[in-house]
């Protein structure tokens, strides 16, 4: 005969137990996971265009300063009222009192006519003015750009010890007007600053050209890294005033994105995220409630198991009471012990076996009395 494999009661119960509390922990994990990582993906989305803009608005704030100090050098250079060393001591101390300025140089048309510098910086990052003369050669300006009114920035690092930008403006005219151009290369360690404030978003501060003028890394600055990668919302063309996010992919790695022009020569303030570790939050909730949802069903199953085993001990017990009477042994009774079902069928099977013992006393006694039994004697 094939073997029949038995499944008890219990282990039905159980597995359909399972079954229930497993459908129902998954459905609450799975809506609290995805609940969670749709306002994380809001907040992260919120928080790099907030970043942005105010880091768009502090670099602005910055190269106003810078322009407006730019304008000061130029209405002193064309000052003719002060004597020629008065003028040469004031603008020592400018240089003084504008630590970031390392050289300031004045073109007229697009000739250079003068340059002044700071020469201890200069000589601490290892540079010379004929290094600061030969990158504006390989890098000319752009005259007619600036004329137009455009002020001009650009990354102009030579040395990493001295990362600089320059800033090329037109100056207010004096009385002696003339075409005139004052370019400054400006440190950028108050730009730099900016980048590093946050140890958990990467800041970049790049200029219309896509080269870097600040970020997380100093040496991508000194580089004059170009971000060719990064993209240049068209949303910000139309809503300067607000920021942006985008979600792209950089070597490989899916990254949040804020964006934010600066509003001052065509500059983009952008705060990055590497999207693993924005959502870190979320996967260590999703991995706490897998573990609280597995421990739950290890609870539920060994909850389940004694259960199972309160209901199906009863049964076991008539199973057995029932091979025992089909002996014809009717001296067995089960315990009552519950007001439920399992204990009215109880009662029931006591009373039945009791019923059974007073019919098998009978039958004996009238069989003891037969005349075919008598005779059967004789």
């Amino acid at each position: 005969m094939p073997i029949r494999f038995q499944f008890p009661l219990r282990f039905k119960i159980l597995v359909a137990l399972l079954f229930l509390v497993t459908a129902v922990v998954s459905v609450i994990t799975f809506t609290m996971a995805n609940l969670f990582h749709t306002d994380k993906k809001t907040y992260i989305h919120d928080l790099t265009s907030v970043i942005a803009l105010h880091t768009a608005e502090e670099a602005r704030s910055l190269l106003i300063g810078y322009r407006e100090r730019i304008q000061v050098f130029a209405r002193l250079l064309y000052d003719d009222r002060l004597p020629p060393e008065r003028k040469k001591e004031l603008l020592k101390l400018l240089f003084e009192d504008f630590r970031e300025f390392v050289a300031v140089t004045l073109y007229e048309g697009e000739t250079e006519q003068a340059t002044l510098y700071d020469a201890t910086r200069l000589s601490a990052a290892g540079l010379t003015t004929r290094d600061l003369s030969a990158f504006r050669r390989s890098h000319p300006l752009p005259f007619v750009r600036i004329h137009s009114g455009e002020v001009f920035v650009e990354n102009s690092t030579l040395s990493e010890r001295l990362p600089t930008m320059t800033i090329a403006v037109v100056p207010p005219m004096t009385s002696n007007a003339r075409a005139t151009v004052v370019a400054a290369v400006v440190s950028l360690d108050s730009l730099q600053r900016l980048a590093r404030r946050s140890a958990v978003f990467e800041t970049l501060v790049v200029d219309g050209q896509g080269a870097l003028l600040a970020h997380t890394d100093p040496k991508q600055v000194a580089l004059r890294t170009v971000v060719d990668w990064l993209p240049r919302p068209t949303t910000l063309q139309v809503r300067q005033s607000l920021g942006t996010t985008q979600e792209y992919t950089h070597r490989g790695v899916e990254i949040i994105g804020g964006f934010a022009q600066v509003e001052f020569s065509g500059l983009l303030a952008v705060v990055q995220i590497p999207k693993t570790a924005a959502y870190l939050t979320a996967r260590e909730l999703l991995d706490n409630l897998i573990g609280i949802a597995l421990l739950l069903l290890v609870v539920a199953g060994v909850l389940g198991l004694v259960w199972a085993r309160l209901i199906t001990r009863p049964i076991e017990r008539f199973s057995m009471a029932t091979r025992i009477i089909a002996k014809g042994e009717f001296d067995i009774r089960l315990p009552q012990n519950s007001r439920d079902e399992i204990g009215m069928l109880a009662g029931s099977f006591n009373r039945m076996t009791e019923e059974l013992k007073v019919r098998e006393g009978i039958s004996k006694t009238a069989n003891f009395n037969s005349p075919f039994l008598f005779l059967n004697n004789n």
